[in-house]
């Protein structure tokens, strides 16, 4: 097919399972840390409790190029929630260039709308020195030097910032990503391809 006849864009929308788990296995790698594991791996099943699974893609010109994975947990009084961020996977090829961060801040965003309780704890276990990096530009703490490599945020203390960061990392990261869709397209010269198709 040729790449001028894909539909092209932007988009973030839900994930199945089953595609998830097909888009770890080609990508949820890393230089630094080797492979990635992510809460729907055989031997991560049982470990969560009742937590909601929440799976979320971007995808350009009808491919993925990245997915997340997080888990909503309620606290015991039913009164408030917590986000976990478990995985973030981006296409081998198309990293350093914003993709995992702009769907991890519009799933935090999504998640933190959406949800019944209210969230007010956001936490990661940062074993990936690219995931320390991104969450402390939205204003997660460091991981403590020993013990659980935490880092987190308390929406209560820290949600106005949190928000503002959101907004404005998600809006120039997609503005940059739907202006090079549109030079794709034009065939203009000045295209930055960032998607798997735009790549071929």
């Amino acid at each position: 097919m040729n790449v001028k006849d894909v539909k092209k864009g932007l988009e973030f929308r839900e994930l199945e399972a089953e595609v998830f788990k097909e888009f770890a296995r080609s990508h949820a790698t890393s230089d630094e840390i080797g492979r990635i594991a992510t809460y729907l791996d055989e031997d991560n099943k049982q470990k969560g409790g009742d937590a909601n699974i929440r799976l979320m893609g971007l995808w350009g010109c009808e491919e993925p190029c990245a997915a997340i994975c997080c888990l909503v947990t309620t606290a015991k009084d039913g009164e408030s929630a917590a986000i976990k961020l478990d995985s973030i996977i981006v296409d081998k090829n198309l990293r350093r260039q914003g993709l995992g961060l702009a769907l991890v801040v519009k799933s935090f965003q999504d998640l933190i709308a959406d949800n019944t309780p209210k969230i007010r704890n956001l936490y990661a276990h940062s074993v990936h020195p690219a995931t320390v990096r991104m969450l402390r530009t939205l204003g997660f703490s460091d991981p403590l030097p020993t013990g659980a490599p935490i880092s987190a945020i308390n929406l209560e203390e820290k949600g106005e910032e949190f928000d503002r960061r959101c907004k404005e990392r998600l809006m120039t990261i997609t503005n940059n990503l739907k202006l090079n869709c549109s030079y794709c397209r034009s065939n203009h010269r000045k295209t930055r391809q960032w998607c798997p198709a735009g790549k071929k």
